[in-house]
């Protein structure tokens, strides 16, 4: 099995992806956790950029997506609600435009 793992936390010393990252280490043999590591260096969502010239690193993130059996995702909470870069990422992965499907 194949996990991705995406960290709402852009900080360093961040206890979500400390989270994640013990979970790579404790993680049985047949499972695989990848921690997804830039989510901060996604473009701003717009839908008129996926349209016209989908960015290669939300390629990237879709097709990373799309191979995982399943997501493990530690988010914090943010001002009552998740941080605007996880938010972002988000707002990437479930558009419906023409260029996702092709995934």
């Amino acid at each position: 099995m194949h996990l991705l793992a995406l960290s709402g936390s852009l900080r360093a010393g961040s206890f979500n992806t400390i989270a994640l990252r013990t979970l790579q280490k404790l993680a049985p043999e047949s499972v695989t956790i990848k921690l997804y590591e830039n989510i901060g260096a996604l473009p701003h969502f717009n839908y008129d950029v996926e349209m016209s010239a989908l960015p290669e690193i939300v390629a990237q993130l879709r097709q990373q997506v799309a191979d995982a059996d399943g997501l493990v995702i530690a988010c914090p909470e943010y001002a009552h609600g998740i941080p605007g870069s996880f938010k972002n990422a988000l707002d990437w992965l479930v558009d419906k435009g023409p260029k996702w499907t092709r995934v």
